[in-house]
């Protein structure tokens, strides 16, 4: 009989995190037993119904600027304890794993029922305020028996001796044509993909085609920013701020909005640069996409980006808020298809190497067997 891991994840959709475990389950799922639980309001539950995972969703309340919801937070939480008692019970779960540090059941159902717990670390402390963070850090690494960081910058940030850094799994396929660098360019055509959140840096993207649309130099461009909002009212504000800095900067006629890609290697393959400039990044699945799928791309050195690929060999890595050296890259890859064909080509054979099945969900499945079999 496999055993059964319980995969709790708080993504109200598709986020490279979630993607990320989601992968791990789909290698693992010969030798494992999976099951997801997640938020009452996600929608990541199509998907994985869809793919055979038993799914579980709990109204669970996350810690916010809003004192209505954290008075919930106490009471949910003993109510969520409790039903994944029962589901741990039904399912006889011999590991939970946490897919980020700031949900706290992982931790309460232990008093409950007996199981190794494994928590990933996802997040760089500057990603939220630092007291919180040391916090959940401390409880998780008190209670678990791993803790998992998915970058050096992470660990570095969290030295213990339960961490082990294993970095995310890659797509499993490309299932569309392999990526063609286009050599005439009439327009330079860039894609921002990232969730409306504040932090992801869209922002700054704005400022930069500024700079750029005002440069007689630099051919033709266009930016289309993509990602989803999940319904979030800082999200949707985030996003109104970022299109009236665009009406601002009158350069409605170079950008375009979207909302949630579903199919992320079909929409990349359709331009001829990835920006990402965050501000700050445990991993970046999405650089890692771009890279996989042979997208050039230029990337903040938040922190996880700088380890998905050699600068200057195969991407740019630029400092953040460095909108000069941002734009004179991007002038310079739209103007030199032999150096984009060698990004192209360098970045999918570097994380091929670098983020192999061996070097992934293999070292996630023999952290499982240790576990399971203690």
């Amino acid at each position: 009989m496999r055993p059964t891991i319980v995969i709790m994840d708080n993504s109200m959709g598709t986020t490279g995190a979630f993607n990320a475990i989601r992968y791990n389950a789909l290698d693992l799922r010969v030798d494992f037993n999976f099951v997801f639980v997640i938020p009452a309001t996600s929608s990541n539950d199509e998907q994985l119904r869809k793919e055979g995972f038993q799914v579980y969703k709990l109204d669970m309340v996350e810690i916010n600027r809003s004192l209505r919801n954290n008075l919930k937070y106490l009471p949910m939480l003993l109510i969520n304890t409790i039903k994944l008692f029962k589901i741990l019970k039904r399912h006889h779960a011999r590991v939970v794993h946490m897919n980020d540090i700031y949900n706290l059941l992982g931790i309460t159902a232990k008093l409950l029922y007996r199981y190794e717990l494994i928590v990933h670390v996802r997040r760089l402390q500057n990603s939220f305020p630092r007291p919180l963070f040391k916090f959940w850090m401390f409880l998780n690494s008190l209670f678990s028996q791993k803790l998992i960081a998915v970058s050096f910058a992470v660990a570095r940030e969290n030295p213990s001796p339960k961490l082990e850094v294993i970095y995310d799994r890659l797509p499993l396929s490309e299932n569309h044509e392999k990526y063609k660098v286009r050599k005439d360019t009439a327009t330079f055509n860039m894609l921002f993909l990232a969730n409306y959140t504040f932090g992801k840096g869209q922002q700054h993207a704005i400022s930069v085609l500024q700079r750029l649309v005002e440069d007689e130099n630099t051919p033709d461009v266009s930016l289309t920013f993509a990602g989803g909002d999940f319904g979030n009212e800082n999200n949707l504000r985030f996003k109104n701020e970022l299109r009236r800095q665009v009406v601002t900067l009158k350069l409605e006629k170079y950008i375009t909005f979207k909302g949630y890609i579903s199919n992320v290697e079909e929409e990349m393959k359709k331009y001829d640069l990835v920006l990402n400039f965050s501000e700050s990044e445990s991993f970046s699945f999405t650089c890692a996409e771009a890279l996989f799928y042979g997208v050039p791309l230029v990337a903040t050195d938040s922190g996880g980006p700088a380890e998905l690929f050699e600068h200057g060999k195969s991407g740019f890595l630029v400092e953040r808020g460095n909108y000069s050296q941002m734009a004179d890259y991007i002038k310079l890859l739209s103007r030199d298809f032999q150096l984009r064909k060698e990004f192209s080509d360098n970045g999918r054979t570097y994380v091929r190497e670098k983020f192999s099945l061996e070097k992934t969900s293999l070292q996630i499945k023999q952290l499982y067997y240790r576990l399971t079999n203690g």
